[in-house]
């Protein structure tokens, strides 16, 4: 048996912010607006370093 916490659809997984603003990419991975903006500047910068 496989125990997890109950995630509602949709629900931004760092915070538990439902929102209609929150956007679902592949994997089912959700993200918020400011979520979205930390991810990308975080693999940007990523990039930059590995040149």
């Amino acid at each position: 048996m496989i125990i997890q916490k109950y995630r509602i659809d949709g629900e931004y997984a760092v915070t538990g912010e439902i929102s209609n603003n929150n956007k679902v990419y592949e994997g089912n991975i959700v993200l918020n607006p400011e979520g979205i903006k930390r991810l990308y500047s975080q693999l940007y910068a990523e990039i930059l370093n590995k040149d």
